[in-house]
């Protein structure tokens, strides 16, 4: 039986694939989310480098507690080394949030189907 265009079948298929494709990428986002806080936790490169940027922060803000007010560019360095971390800090936080939103999405949509779908057929 070939398929009409016209006969609203190839919307349908096409949404399904739609559909699919969100799914995986709504499952890849708590992969990559996974990863990266295995990463933080087994001091990989990625832990490594947002340990070095926290260390940095911390001895920038040690300094700055001391550091004469007109020392311009001592004072942007040390704001600089913060900002690092924090940007490093927000990344990681983003992706962890995406990776909750996620999942709640998968579950709310995915896996729960209604009860009463079958019933009477």
């Amino acid at each position: 039986m070939e398929s009409d265009e016209g006969d609203g079948t190839e919307p349908f298929f096409m949404g399904a694939v739609e559909e699919l494709e969100r799914r995986r990428i709504l499952e890849r986002t708590g992969r990559v989310a996974a990863e990266i806080e295995i990463d933080l936790e087994s001091k990989g490169p990625l832990g490594l480098y947002a340990e070095d940027r926290r260390k940095d922060a911390a001895n920038a803000l040690r300094l700055l507690a001391g550091i004469d007010p007109r020392d311009a560019v001592g004072i942007a360095e040390a704001q600089g080394a913060v900002r690092e971390y924090l940007r490093v800090f927000e990344w990681v936080g983003g992706w962890m949030d995406r990776a909750v939103q996620a999942e709640a999405t998968i579950r709310q949509e995915y896996d729960s189907e209604p009860e009463d779908d079958n019933e009477g057929r």
